[in-house]
């Protein structure tokens, strides 16, 4: 099947051997710094989609004996009165006591533990807008109503988490650079390593006849069949990393880690990975044979 018609000599002492397998590993990085990047900015999306132009309002159980006559209930009613006549809010929930108990317990033990706990009234609050304004005045009516209560506003988390996507993004995109020009230059090195063991086979091409873009043509199709096989093994390698990965991440709660499933643009982009390195490694072979034919002359 890999077999390919050349006149170059069929087997080589030492140059070429090892692209395969240096490829193979290329690939492998490759393929686990795309499968990062798709994820974290899948993440980041779910999260923007999620959280963009939203407030998570606590309202404690106990705010100290000055304020020992308004009952618990009471203080989350001025709460929820504020947010139903705010022009500004879309909607509010009170989030159940049993969906904080969940949330609560991979970092405290037990449900039954964390149930004997005074826990806080937590409100989700969807705003019309994101914009800093709007959410600043809001916090400050639900500050005079409660000056106990606690807002978490996620768009700042947001902006720090979408800091640290694009920093990882840029990482991503070095490593991929990285990876491109080690491919580059050890095909270029194993070629005029190749070229200096075929020195013989090409004088007596010449010889015969045959020009230069035949015998880079040669060159060019040997290194596209061995990029191609030690790609091949390197995406079929990282596949099985990325399912074990895939699996591990669906053992984590949905409240740590949201559950994204990659799109058909991703699997389809991992998959052309061998005969991107192959394209690569045939188009820096024939062009190093090129030049070094022309120096030969």
């Amino acid at each position: 099947m890999w077999n390919i018609r050349t006149d170059l000599p069929a087997e080589q002492k030492i140059a070429g051997h090892f692209i395969p397998w240096l490829v193979m590993i290329i690939v492998v990085h490759g393929a686990l710094a795309l499968s990062g990047s798709a994820y974290l900015s899948a993440v980041m999306e779910e999260w923007e989609t999620n959280g963009a132009g939203t407030l998570t309002v606590q309202v404690p159980h106990s705010i100290g004996k000055e304020n020992k006559d308004s009952s618990f209930n009471t203080r989350i009613s001025r709460i929820t009165a504020i947010l139903d006549s705010n022009l500004s809010v879309t909607s509010f929930r009170i989030i159940e006591n049993e969906k904080i108990v969940s949330l609560l317990e991979p970092w405290l033990g037990s449900a039954d533990t964390i149930g004997d706990l005074p826990l806080p009234a937590l409100v989700d609050v969807t705003l019309a807008t994101s914009e800093p304004e709007t959410t600043r005045a809001l916090v400050e009516l639900l500050k005079d109503a409660n000056p106990h209560i606690l807002v978490d506003d996620h768009r700042v988390w947001l902006e720090k988490l979408a800091d640290l996507a694009l920093s990882l993004e840029i990482l991503a995109s070095t490593i991929a650079a990285l990876l491109i020009l080690s491919l580059t230059l050890t095909v270029i090195l194993a070629t005029r390593s190749s070229l200096a063991e075929c020195r013989d086979t090409i004088e007596a091409l010449h010889f015969v006849g045959a020009k230069d873009d035949y015998v880079a043509r040669q060159f060019a199709l040997r290194s596209l069949v061995q990029s191609v096989k030690g790609g091949i093994a390197g995406l079929a390698i990282s596949l099985l990393i990325i399912v074990f990965l895939m699996s591990v991440a669906r053992r984590i709660p949905d409240s740590l880690l949201p559950d994204i499933s990659l799109g058909i643009g991703y699997w389809l982009l991992l998959s052309t990975l061998p005969v991107i390195a192959g394209g690569l490694a045939m188009l820096a072979a024939q062009v190093t044979v090129r030049r070094a034919l022309a120096e030969m002359i």
